[in-house]
């Protein structure tokens, strides 16, 4: 009698557990137990649930409760996702990131998915950005092409589609014309991670803080005790080549000035204004923030010939017609030519020299081109940023 009451006790045990497990998989369906195992608290699972993608919050722990000390629409994955791409502070990117969603369902209309948008999220698009995709209307199947081009600027997209021309050509052609010198400079653009392919000038310019990241000390004779002698280690290496292959043919290139940071440059900058009138000086010095020795790829040459006083300037001396024809193959490109001002902006300098890398130096020889031509053809290489 024992032994049956045991099997019963042991057999409504059984059914009992069925029951709570039945219960269970009632209360909690199986994305819930899924954000459970995550480690999601109950009330964390529930506003997780209204979202489009929870596939996320299971790919990535999201500190939610990290983000709750600000107020907030609950757009945990996207908060987290551009605070650690883009650095804001986190009022910052809730308030961001909560416009954007104030945007999206416009976007939507036009068939940008939330993915799309959070890939121009990531790229720190500005919400007046966002809006102006939203209202330009054009859908993105036809946008996409545009989006995925340097130098696109939202503003400007009706524009390039009412153009007709290859998405590189309508963006150059309109919100870059500046490009060219010879047309008038309308807007401000900033770069945000400079290559050795970067356009600095009027218009184009780089933040006050930046520093290159490999700056060397060029082991090239220089002009004085005191002459700024470092750049990109790349650049820095090949100058070196250079100067040894010019060596062997009885010429000693000198070095009058490398890398210039943006005190400095504004140092020079006040210096010259001191000197002469303003738009002299802007024809003969850089603003600080738009001088190709922040970069650390600009260099000013010179010859022993000069610092002897042998000769009064570079540009009349047997190194700077070695130069001239030879510094491409070392990735070198005199940046401002005397015949071609106009495009870039800047008064004959034939003692500077930018590097460039060495497949693009040699395009620029062969078809005698500038940096500003180089773009023209090629566009950007590294995110530009309309600073509006």
């Amino acid at each position: 009698m024992k032994k049956i009451n045991k099997k019963k006790a042991r057999r409504n045990r059984a059914i009992l557990a069925g029951i709570v497990v039945v219960l269970c998989i009632g209360l909690f369906n199986h994305t819930r137990l899924q954000l459970w195992h995550a480690g999601y608290t109950f009330d964390q699972q529930t506003v997780i649930l209204q979202s489009e993608d929870v596939s996320h919050y299971l790919d990535t722990k999201i500190d939610i409760d990290a983000w709750d000390t600000k107020k907030n629409n609950q757009h945990y994955y996207d908060y987290a996702m551009v605070h650690q791409q883009t650095g804001l502070s986190k009022t910052k990117t809730i308030s961001y990131v909560d416009d954007v969603y104030q945007v999206y369902p416009s976007l939507q209309k036009l068939g940008y998915s939330i993915d799309n948008v959070r890939s121009l999220m990531k790229q720190n698009m500005s919400i007046k950005e966002f809006k102006a995709l939203a209202s330009s209307k054009v859908s993105f199947t036809t946008a996409k092409q545009y989006l995925k081009i340097n130098g696109f600027v939202a503003q400007d997209l009706k524009k390039y589609v009412a153009s007709r021309k290859k998405p590189l050509a309508a963006i150059l052609s309109i919100s870059h014309a500046q490009i060219n010198s010879k047309n008038k400079m309308t807007r401000t653009y900033r770069i945000a991670n400079p290559s050795y392919l970067t356009l600095v000038k009027d218009g184009y310019g780089i933040s006050k803080n930046y520093v290159p990241n490999d700056l060397v000390t060029v082991n090239v004779a220089t002009a004085s005790a005191d002459t700024p002698n470092k750049m990109r280690k790349a650049a820095a290496t090949v100058l070196e080549k250079m100067a040894k292959a010019a060596k062997k043919k009885d010429l000693e290139l000198v070095i009058n000035s490398a890398y210039r940071s943006y005190t400095q440059q504004e140092e020079l900058y006040n210096e010259y204004h001191a000197m002469y009138d303003t738009e002299t000086a802007d024809s003969l010095v850089a603003k600080p923030g738009y001088s190709e020795h922040q970069l650390g790829l600009g260099v000013d040459m010179t010859s022993q010939s000069v610092v002897d006083g042998k000769y009064s300037t570079f540009g009349e001396t047997k190194e700077y017609q070695w130069m001239k024809k030879n510094a491409y193959k070392y990735g070198f490109i005199l940046r401002y030519p005397s015949s071609k001002t106009s495009i870039t902006g800047t008064s004959n300098e034939p003692w500077h020299y930018r590097y460039v890398g060495k497949k693009a130096a040699k395009e620029c020889y062969i078809n005698n081109w500038t940096l500003e031509e180089y773009i023209l053809h090629h566009g950007f290489d590294t995110k530009i940023i309309y600073a509006e």
